[in-house]
């Protein structure tokens, strides 16, 4: 019980972690796109083939 409890209070930090995590990525890769296009579409096509 007590594991079943650690892991409930783990769960909301990891999502939200996980959420500005994706929030870096898409501003990272707008910056790509404004600076190099086609990078910028490989490097989201390779995210995209791993998720």
């Amino acid at each position: 019980m007590s594991h079943y409890r650690r892991m409930t209070h783990i769960t909301p930090e990891h999502g939200v972690f996980n959420m500005e995590n994706d929030l870096l990525s898409l501003c990272h890769a707008l910056y790509l796109k404004s600076v190099y296009p086609f990078n910028s579409f490989f490097l989201s096509f390779k995210l995209f083939a791993i998720n």
